[in-house]
């Protein structure tokens, strides 16, 4: 019997929010973020300029449910859709590190899927942060490294 982590790491995360949502003193909030950054595409060595839109759904201090989707300026250009995403707080502040499926489309290269992990560190000024951001997609058997800065609402 072949048992593997990444079969259960949602389901896990799920039913964990679940038992922790009791317990949390913080109220469910949203979070929309949007950003630009630069994105190294390991299969073709290039760079190219993204932009992205990010949101989610907190459901308690530790847990949050939402999406997020990228444009790279590239020839031609491409499209990256990750839904549903996963946004785990380990210390219950802004900070957190992400998981989602991944989608990429692209004119003639059609539909691929993959992964793809993040995290970000925001730095509030007033009603908006500033937000840097780290992520690595694994997709089509090469991976891509986006290093960006958001701003949040």
């Amino acid at each position: 019997m072949n048992l593997s982590l990444k079969n259960f790491s949602f389901p896990l995360l799920f039913t964990l929010s679940l038992i922790l949502s009791p317990f949390s003193s913080a109220e469910t909030s949203n979070r929309v973020s949007f950003g630009g950054g630069v994105i190294f595409l390991s299969k073709t060595s290039q760079y190219q300029i993204e932009v992205g839109a990010e949101y989610e759904h907190r459901l308690n201090t530790f847990l949050g449910l939402g999406g997020q989707a990228n444009y790279l300026f590239s020839s031609p250009g491409i499209g990256l859709l990750g839904a549903p995403e996963v946004f785990v707080h380990p210390i219950a502040t802004d900070w957190f590190l992400s998981a989602a499926p991944l989608f990429q489309i692209g004119t003639g290269a059609g539909l691929s899927a993959g992964a793809r992990l993040g995290t970000r560190i925001p730095i509030t000024l007033g009603i908006l942060s500033l937000i840097p951001t780290a992520t690595v997609d694994f997709i089509g058997g090469a991976h891509n490294v986006i290093l960006g800065l958001g701003v949040q609402i």
